[in-house]
């Protein structure tokens, strides 16, 4: 399952994008407080397609964040292995939390990773730093370090965003057969808009070059 942990408080409604395109294999656990704003309508027409619970917190000095810290670490400790864990906020101290369980209590398919808005997460896009994580330790298709800091190479030609989108895209969907992998990179680079059309075919070949390469 997919669990995405919402901090309505700093994500507001434009972290709930997205959520028409979530299904019966995802949750949502939205954390709230009386000083939040109202969830949008088209949120609570949409979560009849998934799994959703609401978690009203008290106000206060980091209030929010250490629930929804402290929700997280129970699910990821009683999860099961295909369980894939998504904090849905900007707020950098989610950061020291994340490291640690990504660094002691998950495999790497199953890291906690951090997201402006659920779209942005099904586009590929993740928190700013996170690809330099990535790039330190070893993907599902057993890349060494040398392979991934040339892949992070080849991409910083591009704008940051872009390039974290990419490589984000690249180890999602890396262990697919070549056919499928081909499609699912294409569909996903589509769907990020700020990527310029006249780099479209150069970002794919570039995905697909060190995918074959590593196989």
């Amino acid at each position: 399952m997919n669990y995405f942990f919402i901090d309505y408080e700093n994500a507001k409604s434009a972290g709930l994008l997205g959520a028409d395109r979530l299904t019966k294999n995802d949750k949502v656990i939205l954390f709230y407080t009386i000083q939040t704003n109202n969830v949008p309508v088209e949120f609570y027409v949409s979560s009849t397609n998934f799994n959703v619970e609401f978690i009203k917190v008290p106000t206060g000095s980091e209030s929010l964040d250490k629930h929804l810290i402290s929700h997280l670490s129970y699910v990821v400790a009683t999860g099961e292995a295909e369980d894939k864990y998504v904090i849905i906020g900007k707020d950098k101290g989610y950061d020291p939390i994340c490291d640690y369980i990504n660094n002691n209590l998950v495999k790497e398919k199953n890291k906690v990773v951090k997201s402006s808005s659920i779209e942005e997460y099904l586009n590929g896009v993740i928190d700013e730093g996170e690809l330099d994580n990535e790039i330190e330790t070893k993907n599902d298709d057993n890349l060494v370090v040398d392979d991934l800091n040339e892949l992070k190479k080849e991409l910083s030609k591009f704008d940051k965003r872009t390039a974290r989108g990419a490589y984000t895209a690249y180890t999602k969907y890396s262990s697919l057969s070549s056919h499928d992998f081909a499609l699912k990179i294409r569909k996903i680079i589509k769907n990020r808009k700020n990527i310029d059309n006249k780099y479209y075919d150069e970002i794919v070949n570039i995905l697909i070059t060190y995918r074959n390469k590593n196989k």
